[in-house]
């Protein structure tokens, strides 16, 4: 499992943050111990990273860099919010070996790939009552290599690949005091809540903000339902240890935010700061005084002073000398091996015996060598499309229910469908009239899996827009 990776900060580093169809960059230094910013830049991005050819991404990203003057080679990368997974897990009392195999098996329960198909990075914090826990985050190994591809082209090498929710600063917390951290991000809204010396949750809500004439626009009740939400993951300890607020950016997005959360700040309980500009003091190098809050500059400071983010999901790097070494020594052992076993028997008398079993076993493998490569080979593929038949995997059994109860006319189309925990399930979409919804919640209120079917949310006469939650049980039927 990957944990936290050691960098050896210094020099000058370029920070990048993609959001979107957006790149946003900062080139700083460090000397003297201050940090210089040299440039900051938001450039458009025409082409996507996941789905256009990475040669051609790479390249237009060197070209708006070339264009905006940014000349740095290494980099320090703030992964798309939305290609993070997340999971936590209360750590049992035992050795680290152990716990690392616990995780692992914990994070294959949780996260639908394989731990072999992902990058994994933890985060651990403890409770007042002295339990531990982990906050797993993960990213899978085909967006990363794809990634890596992508900056090869645009001639960058990578030093770090993390959140950049988890590289904003922590100005003076205290263990035993939570906090939660919203940063509003290309119509989304990033929301960290650290704990106890760790990460309690990191996730990025949808919907918070709808797009209107003069801009984005706040949504009260979504960012209210989605703050419970958040806080009711959390253990009831650090629920109740929880004591601020930071806002952080400056545009007027953010102070509807602000302005919002301390309307809520009084029946929650919480203080609620607005970070409009880094502090001088965030890093251990001083920055400059008015800096603006941008991820990629925080990634990049962080990794400049050493003071590295919580979360590393840039795998490591085998360098020609250690596989030249391991080459080498895999050779001398088994050369060692091989003089021991020939003195070990002809100590014994035994060799042309042996020599004779290995020859009838080796022409019987021989025979059935063709068989076991396609029977291993057909392992493999059940192995990996197992989840995708399986009925008892919930999701797919949810997404049944509501393909069954939705008409097939097309009259009521879902837009999302999100599972939260093991049971809630909200489902968001659209109804050509009230009558074609009505008559798709009946249906979906008989399935015998379905309880607690309530209506958030049902606005408009044709087509009209609505969210629904309900409560799945496995149980029910099939």
């Amino acid at each position: 499992m990957k944990g936290i990776l050691n960098q050896r900060g210094g020099g000058t580093l370029l920070g990048l943050a993609f959001e979107g169809h957006r790149l946003r960059a900062a080139a700083l230094r460090r000397s003297n111990g201050r940090i210089e910013v040299l440039k900051t830049a938001w450039v458009p991005l025409s082409l996507d990273l996941l789905t256009n050819d990475p040669q051609l991404v790479g390249r237009e990203i060197r070209q708006q860099l070339d264009a905006a003057g940014f000349r740095e080679r290494r980099c320090a990368v703030c992964l798309p919010p939305d290609w993070l997974l997340t999971l936590s897990v209360r750590l049992p009392d035992l050795s680290e070996d152990d716990l690392r195999s616990f995780l692992e098996l914990e994070a294959e329960r949780g996260f639908p790939f394989g731990t072999e198909s992902m990058v994994l990075a933890e985060s651990r914090f403890r409770t007042p009552e002295g339990e531990v826990w982990a906050t797993l985050v993960a990213v899978t190994r085909d967006h990363v290599a794809r990634l890596e591809e992508v900056l090869a082209a645009a001639q960058l090498r990578p030093v770090t690949f993390s959140s950049g929710l988890a590289a904003l600063p922590r100005m003076a917390e205290s263990p035993d005091e939570g906090t939660m951290t919203l940063l509003p991000d290309d119509g989304g809204l990033g929301v960290l809540v650290t704990y106890g010396g760790g990460m309690a949750v990191l996730r990025r809500v949808e919907g918070v903000y709808e797009t209107e004439s003069g801009g984005p626009a706040l949504r009260p009740d979504v960012l209210t339902r989605e703050l419970r939400i958040t806080l009711g993951q959390l253990p009831t300890s650090v629920r109740a240890g929880l004591r601020r607020v930071r806002v952080f950016g400056g545009d007027e997005a953010v102070e509807e935010l602000f302005e919002e959360m301390q309307l809520k700040a009084a029946s929650w309980k919480l203080s609620v700061e607005w970070v409009r500009e880094l502090p001088v003091d965030a890093f251990p190098a001083v920055l400059p005084s008015g800096t603006p809050v941008s991820t990629a500059l925080c990634l990049a400071a962080r990794q400049l002073t050493a003071s590295l983010p919580g979360v590393e999901l840039l795998p490591p790097k085998v360098s020609r000398w250690e596989r030249l070494a391991a080459r080498y020594a895999s050779r001398k052992l088994a050369w060692t091996a091989s003089a021991a076993g020939a003195l070990a028997l002809l100590t014994a008398g035994s060799f042309g015996v042996q020599q004779v079993g290995l020859w009838h076993w080796g022409s019987r493998w021989s025979v059935m060598a063709r068989q076991v490569g396609e029977i291993e080979a057909m392992q493999q593929q059940i192995r990996l499309y197992r989840p995708w038949y399986d009925d008892s995997v919930r999701s797919l059994k949810v997404l049944r229910r509501l393909t069954e109860a939705f008409p097939e006319d097309g009259r009521v189309w879902a837009r999302s469908v999100e599972m939260r925990g093991p049971t809630s399930v909200v489902c968001s979409g659209t109804a050509r009239d009230r009558e074609a919804l009505l008559q798709a919640r009946t249906r979906l209120g008989a399935a015998p899996e379905i309880d607690d079917l309530k209506t958030e949310q049902m606005r408009g006469e044709g087509p009209v827009e609505f969210t629904f939650n309900f409560q799945w049980t496995d149980g029910g039927g099939q």
